[in-house]
């Protein structure tokens, strides 16, 4: 896996081929190579235009929030060149136990399928109903921690080696 940073916002890259065939929303991704996952706060985060009250809701308020997968074709480097990225080797327990959480991020409908709620912001992405409440401190950088230590990596909640 890799683990994008794009200045204030986290997200972790996965391999489509590494995801399930009956993971939610795959279909919306049939070209894709790899999946950007990155959770946020669900009005901030696709927001045309983020305003200063949507971030200060987002930060100070609980809120509802969205998972945005991105579909990347092709060198997944390449495609990131401008954001400072990290390759992450897991043990196969780790990122089945990625996986899970991963999975257990999306809000999913009546029939277990991904809930699509808007354009994402680059490449085909999307965002879809999320698990969880956005606000401060549990914010993206948050979540990709918490995905990482599931994984079995030593990090504190400050992201920090344990």
């Amino acid at each position: 896996v890799h683990v994008v940073s794009h200045g204030w916002h986290t997200g972790i890259v996965i391999a489509r081929a590494d995801l399930p065939e009956n993971w939610p929303g795959l279909e919306d991704f049939a070209r894709a190579d790899y999946l950007e996952f990155g959770w946020g706060d669900a009005e901030f985060y696709p927001a045309q235009e983020g305003t200063l009250w949507l971030a200060i809701k987002a930060l100070f308020w609980p809120t509802p929030s969205v998972l945005h997968v991105a579909g990347i074709t092709g060198n997944v480097t390449a495609f990131f060149l401008a954001s400072r990225m990290v390759r992450i080797n897991l043990l196969e327990s780790g990122f089945v136990r990625l996986l899970r959480f991963v999975r257990d991020t999306y809000w999913l409908g009546n029939e277990g399928r991904a809930i699509p709620v808007a354009a994402g912001l680059y490449s085909d992405g999307k965002f879809y109903q999320a698990r969880g409440k956005f606000y401060f401190p549990k914010t993206c950088n948050y979540w990709t921690v918490a995905a990482l230590r599931e994984a079995g990596l030593p990090l504190r909640r400050n992201g920090m080696a344990n």
